[in-house]
């Protein structure tokens, strides 16, 4: 009921108050809201929505669901031929040079569907006037790169960016599981459980933390600016949760696909045109390009259960990464529960 809703929307708002800075708190609503307002309709544009957006992006961070979610878009671009989506990829490292330039280096244009059909492309370096073009774009890039497109660097209100999270334990398990099985198929649990200990236990001793985020999270100004300045892992961290709000990002939550998804219907089909595609990706199972052949739950649940001083040193390796999963998580929370009020008001 409304009170009930009153009393959470409350409580997630205060929890985020208390890890941004003052000036961000009269922003969190208005960017929640923003973030789960719908972008256009799946097959017509009868939706009117004010400022229209120009593209929606998906930030795809390594190891949050970005198989899935790129199959999504695609399959949502098959469904709904009006609109386009393209996906790139190698473009954390693009070079500064390169932003208000002709051409992105070095980023790899993989793929696009236009008008219900698939091209692959492999094409690199990719010329920034070919963005233009579509409406979808998604893969590993920064946040805020397409702000670029128009050559100011400045933020873009009618850009709409989608960004995924995970538990930051899961999240270094399966991208450590990932890459070395990659690199070695006959890898066992047991092997990738040695290297985890031995990695942990180094970094700790170095006083370093695992922060990936900052690859996707920080837009390509700040990266440049975080390695002139040497930001604290907590410094790189508040930025990033500043930069979900900056962004009014959508965020999706690996352990909430359901809900997510949900949401997402909400924001990309309103007016219920893709039913079947939003409930087919709505269940929890992984799509079949991205399955390891490793259990990345299994291990950590033998860390937590037979190895606690490993388990212990994992959390504290990876603490700055689920400060950042923890406030995605609530700011998800929030975006939630607006959005079901938004929908019960309309009834």
């Amino acid at each position: 009921d409304k009170g009930s809703s009153g009393g959470d929307l409350h409580r997630f708002v205060e929890s985020l108050k208390s890890r941004l800075p003052v000036e961000y708190h009269s922003r969190i609503l208005s960017s929640a809201k923003s973030a789960v307002k719908p972008v256009w309709g799946c097959k017509a544009d009868n939706i009117n929505v004010s400022p229209p957006v120009d593209k929606f992006i998906f930030v795809h961070v390594f190891k949050t669901a970005g198989s899935t979610m790129r199959s999504f878009f695609d399959h949502y671009a098959t469904l709904c031929p009006s609109k386009s989506y393209a996906t790139l990829t190698s473009c954390t490292s693009i070079e500064p040079s390169s932003l208000n330039t002709s051409i992105w280096k070095p980023c790899v244009l993989k793929y696009d569907r236009k008008d219900g059909e698939r091209h692959n492309l492999k094409q690199t370096p990719v010329p920034k006037e070919n963005l233009h073009s579509y409406d979808m774009i998604g893969g590993h890039f920064r946040i805020g790169l397409m702000d670029h497109l128009d050559d100011t660097g400045s933020v873009n209100p009618r850009n709409r960016h989608l960004v995924f999270v995970r538990n930051a334990a899961m999240k270094y398990i399966s991208g450590k599981v990932y890459i070395r099985t990659k690199a070695q198929r006959n890898l066992t649990s047991y092997d990738i459980i040695c290297e985890i200990e031995e990695e942990i236990k180094g970094m700790i001793q170095s006083q370093e933390h695992h922060m990936k985020y900052t690859n996707y999270l920080l837009t390509p100004t700040q990266a440049r600016q975080r390695q002139k300045e040497s930001w604290s892992y907590q410094q790189r961290a508040q930025v990033v949760m500043q930069n979900l709000i900056d962004y009014n990002c959508t965020i999706g939550v690996v352990e909430d696909m359901k809900g997510s998804i949900e949401m997402l219907r909400e924001v990309l089909d309103p007016s219920r045109q893709a039913s079947d595609l939003f409930e087919a990706y709505s269940g929890d199972a992984p799509t079949k390009s991205n399955v390891s052949p490793l259990s990345s739950k299994s291990i950590l649940e033998t860390l937590q259960q037979e190895l606690p001083e490993t388990y212990e040193n994992l959390t504290e390796f990876v603490k700055y990464e689920q400060q950042i999963t923890d406030f995605a998580v609530t700011l998800h929370n929030l975006q939630r529960q607006l959005q079901k009020d938004m929908m019960a008001d309309k009834r």
